[in-house]
């Protein structure tokens, strides 16, 4: 129908400073049907890129500590952390703390 926006079905991860060349990319959209947390966004992922593997501590059940993640440009851990849900049209930001300037 015209005039009518659509709604994006798929969330959008950036990857910033050398997690670009870890992962191979500068950005990552994966096409979603319902929500998700996180965590098992990322679990999802690095079963197909290793590079996102070196996001999480050895087990996969938190993100390493050098990292921050922002949804939506919010700091995760204010929404739950690795719990946060996750929704169509959402932007995960993932960034490195020592991410130059």
């Amino acid at each position: 129908m015209e005039g009518r926006k659509q709604v994006k079905k798929e969330v959008t991860l950036r990857f910033f400073g050398q997690l670009r060349i870890k992962t191979g990319s500068e950005k990552i959209k994966i096409s979603l049907s319902e929500e998700i947390s996180l965590m098992n966004l990322l679990k999802l992922l690095a079963s197909e890129n290793p590079g996102i593997n070196a996001l999480l501590v050895e087990g996969g059940e938190e993100i390493r500590p050098t990292y921050l993640i922002f949804i939506n440009g919010v700091d995760s851990a204010l929404l739950g952390g690795m719990n946060s849900v996750l929704k169509p049209g959402d932007i995960v930001d993932v960034v490195p703390i020592s991410h130059g300037g």
